[in-house]
């Protein structure tokens, strides 16, 4: 894992380049923590808009509980989706942090930090059901870029 510290100095170098200042920018994945949202602050980097992908918990654990690993080739399956060879099937494992427990506790941790960024970015922030369609999701991000600028 790469040190807050590295993150906020690369994002503040890149943001500074004139492409950024001219064209704007996008950051997906950061912040990803109370430290960055406090130094993306302190630098006064504010996002014109924040964006957030929704999906109800009973569909995330959904997700997460149905994916398994190929503990041979390193390739994930969905048990309830993808197509799987039966020649493979006693490779594959649950992964301890797909259970419901550690699923539990990542969406907990998750909806704590997801409050830290609605008191950062409550003016900028825009919602997304990412449970409609990948056209009406993909439509709605457009939309919402749109409106902002």
């Amino acid at each position: 894992m790469i040190q807050d510290e590295i993150i906020i100095d690369l994002v503040k170098e890149r943001l500074e380049r004139p492409d950024c200042k001219v064209n704007g920018w996008i950051l997906d994945g950061c912040p990803q923590n109370l430290y960055q949202i406090k130094h993306l602050r302190e630098l006064q980097i504010i996002p014109q808009l924040v964006i957030v992908l929704e999906l109800p918990d009973s569909l995330v654990y959904e997700k997460l509980e149905s994916k398994r690993f190929d503990t041979v080739s390193a390739k994930e399956y969905d048990i309830l989706k993808d197509k799987i060879d039966p020649s493979i099937l006693g490779n594959l494992v649950q992964r301890q942090e797909d259970t419901h427990p550690m699923v539990k506790r990542r969406l907990n941790d998750y909806k704590n930090f997801l409050g830290a960024i609605e008191n950062e970015y409550r003016a900028h922030l825009i919602r997304i059901n990412s449970e409609d369609s990948e056209e009406k999701v993909f439509m709605s991000f457009c939309d919402a870029i749109e409106n902002s600028v």
